[in-house]
This record gives structure tokens, sequence and C-alpha cells, in this order.
């Protein structure tokens, strides 16, 4: 009899279990289809989950994918028995399915030097062989892919930290507070009773089903295209706030508050936070604050410096610190136009 394989890559999870809350009618009908076709209830919805995925469609313009290409098509392309490499093929081909946590973990990536090289292949008598030689073109750049599953666990913890560090690991979702008449409650109950949604999920659906109808610019190459906020949605989201807020304020700026406004006259007047070259000079103290720098409008913005000091310039936004906060960061800190627009709308 021959022995049975384990394999270690899989820690011996081949199925996993999940509890699934279903009404009693809908468990009688899925028992009646599981007698039908001669399988075990549990058998019959795994078949089920596995049909259901040929109908949901992965987002377009990929990798020049065409219309209605279904998880279940790209099944091979994003599975991987390794965390690490699966992690991978979904981050950098879909990232707009990534979960608060592993878009956390995917800027910890791509932060990480050491993780990275801009050669194809490895040095002569280079150290540890091994670990460098597999190597995945990602972005003009090559991901040293088993570094990356050795430093996996480590990466993780480091993830967790963050997490619990800039308090937003309860801030997976945000409540919002929403009035609707009562007509429009009780159809709206009816509808997500239709689509067997909670109420708060269909309410979540249906939001992000309409921004989809809200369109924020033409498509250059094919002006009768309209782009809408949710085609704009990874070019606009970004889990730190201060660089959600550069993406918005320098793309959009017509759709800034009026604090935001005033928040984004301060940036433009903090020389302090710019430069006019792309790269730090060597031998520069706080390298790795002035090493991210984002061009705009000819300027090379200091992104972790703006990181570093973005509560203190909400802080004098809001009212709540002095502009003489601000003066610890930097001796002169504001161009005339800055220092003289921030004055006027204090006054």
């Amino acid at each position: 009899m021959a022995k049975k394989m384990k394999n270690k890559a899989d820690d011996g999870k081949r199925t996993e279990i999940i509890s699934v809350r279903l009404d009693p009618k809908l468990r009688y009908l899925a028992e009646l289809a599981a007698r039908k076709h001669r399988r075990a209830l549990s058998n019959c919805i795994e078949w089920a989950i596995a049909e259901s995925m040929k109908q949901v469609y992965l987002p377009k313009d990929h990798d020049n994918l065409q219309a209605n290409i279904s998880i279940s098509d790209m099944s091979n392309e994003l599975w991987d028995i390794k965390a690490p490499d699966r992690f991978v093929k979904l981050a950098f081909k879909f990232p707009e399915l990534l979960t608060l946590e592993e878009q956390v973990l995917l800027e910890i990536i791509r932060g990480s030097e050491d993780l990275w090289s801009n050669d194809c292949e490895l040095e002569e008598g280079s150290e540890n062989e091994g670990l460098l030689k597999e190597r995945w073109l990602i972005n003009g750049k090559y991901l040293l892919i088993n570094l990356l599953r050795k430093n996996w666990d480590a990466l993780n913890k480091n993830m967790a930290r963050i997490m619990k560090a800039v308090a937003v690991a309860d801030k997976r979702t945000e409540i919002i507070s929403v009035r609707l008449d009562p007509k429009l409650r009780y159809l709206t109950e009816l509808a997500a009773r239709k689509n067997r949604r909670t109420l708060s999920n269909y309410i979540e659906w249906a939001v992000a089903e309409s921004i989809k109808q809200v369109y924020l610019l033409k498509d250059h190459d094919n002006p009768q295209v309209n782009i809408s906020i949710s085609d704009m949605s990874n070019e606009l989201w970004d889990i730190e706030d201060s660089d959600r807020f550069v993406k918005l304020a320098f793309k959009f700026p017509e759709l800034l508050t009026l604090e935001e406004q005033v928040l984004l006259e301060i940036i433009r007047g903090s020389e302090y936070l710019w430069s006019n070259d792309s790269e730090p000079e060597e031998g520069s103290e706080d390298e790795d604050l002035l090493k991210n720098r984002r061009l705009i409008d000819g300027k090379y913005l200091l992104i972790n410096l703006l990181r570093k000091h973005w509560d203190a310039y909400n802080a004098v936004v809001s009212g709540e610190e002095p502009m003489s906060i601000l003066l610890s960061i930097s001796d002169d800190p504001f161009s005339p136009d800055g220092d003289s627009f921030i004055a006027d709308y204090i006054e």
C-alpha cells in the first residue's frame, strides 16, 4: 500500500473548515440537491461555491484581460501552496482585492530594499546563492522570492506591529449613520433579502455600485469613455492619510474641502517639504526621510517628511495648535505666498 504523502508546504491543510449559516428552507433544498447528485451536503456546498466563482468576474484592464474573466478562470494564476508566493501573485496583479492588513504588508515589501534587485542574474561568488537565485520580475525590478519566503513570518509580525501602532486594527470598516425614509428602508430590506445579504452589507454593495456612475474625467485615449471614481480607486486610495491626501489634492483639487484646501496651501508653501532634486545628496542626514520623493509640478515632494509631520500640519489647520509649532520643523518653513495665505485664512 502506498504511503500517504504529506506536503510540508501546505502544513497539512488539504481542506479548511468554514462555518456557514443557512436558513432552514435553503438547507433542506441543498440536502435534496446533494441527494440528487449522490453527494454529501458539505461536498454539495463546496461544488456550489466552485460554480459560483465562475460568475465572479475580475477587474478588467489587467494584462489585457478581456471581459468576463472569472476567479475560476484565473485560479491557477492566483493560487499557490506557499503563502508568500500566493500573496505576491494577488498583490501585484489585483491589488484592489487586498485586505487592509495585506495592503500594509505590500507597502512593507515594496519598501524593503533587501528584497529587491535591479539585476536579472545573480552575481558570481555571491553569498547565500540559494536565497538570491530565484527572482520574479515585477514593475521593472526583481523580487528575491526565496528571501521573501525566508522572512515571511518576520514581515507579517512587522505588519501586525504597524497595524497596532497606528491604531487602524479596528478600522477595517467605518460606521456611517444613514437616515432613510420608511418606504426606502423597507424596499432596501426587501432587496437585501432578495440578494441574501444583511441590510448593512447590501447598502455597502449599493454604495460601491453607485460610485461606478460618478465620473471624474474622460479617457485621454478615448474621449467618449467616462472614467469613474470606481475606475480611479487605486489611484485615489492609500492606507496612509498623508499619501491619500496628496493623491487627491494634486490630481483632483476641486474635490477638496475648505480645510483641505488650506492644508494644501500650507504644504505648497512649506519649502522644507520640497526639493528640486530627484535623489538626496550622498551622505545626507536623515537619508530615509529624504529618499521617498514624488514629482509634482516640476518639484519633488518629500513624502516621508510629510508623513512624519502630518499630525502637526493637521493640528495647525484645525486650530488645535498655533502656527509656531511648525517652526520646530524648520526655521523658515514657509515661502512668502504660503505664509500670507495662512495668515489671511486665520484672520
